[in-house]
């Protein structure tokens, strides 16, 4: 007896730890406070409506399709992110340098090839921070010829106008035969 009660302790315990360790980094919805807003940084309002729309969109937990199976307007409210919004996103976070949201936009998209698009971000983001190992491994994890190939142009012109065009050729050239 007592050993059923120490094993349903237990198992509630890890239970509710498992809800708080989802819960803790979950983005959610905030109030619009105008003032606040305007009194932010570029970065950081850019950071703000990013958080906000993920938020709104579906993400893949474990505890969302529960939850929105017992409030139906939930489920009709929450819709995965399509190609073109993961793209506009990813471009945003490239632009402001906002990596930790860059590596939350996969579990947000609606297909693998919005997610191969954050793939094709997170090179460029590498590229950019002069990790071309890093960047060079992100394109090889991209499986779409196309997207691969403008990973690759993208990355060719963020070398040319760092002016570091030499020691990185060899690397391109090897990747675009692989």
């Amino acid at each position: 007896m007592r050993r059923g009660v120490w094993l349903l302790a237990i198992l509630g315990t890890l239970g509710g730890v498992g809800v708080w360790w989802t819960t803790r980094n979950a983005i959610r919805i905030e109030r619009f406070d105008a003032q606040q807003f305007a009194q932010m940084r570029e970065s950081e309002r850019a950071e703000w409506l990013i958080r906000q729309s993920l938020a709104r969109s579906k993400g893949f937990s474990p505890f969302s399709e529960w939850w929105a199976q017992w409030l139906p307007s939930r489920r009709a409210a929450l819709t995965p992110l399509n190609g073109m919004q993961v793209r506009m996103l990813a471009e945003v976070c490239l632009k402001y340098d906002l990596p930790h949201l860059l590596n939350r936009l996969p579990a947000y998209s609606e297909n693998e090839k919005a997610r191969e698009l954050v793939r094709l971000y997170r090179a460029l983001w590498h590229a950019q921070k002069s990790d071309p190992r890093r960047a060079l491994h992100e394109v090889g994890s991209i499986r779409a010829r196309e997207t691969r190939a403008l990973a690759l142009a993208r990355m060719g012109a963020i070398y040319q106008q760092g002016g570091e065009t030499e020691p990185h050729r060899a690397r391109l050239r090897r990747q675009r035969r692989l």
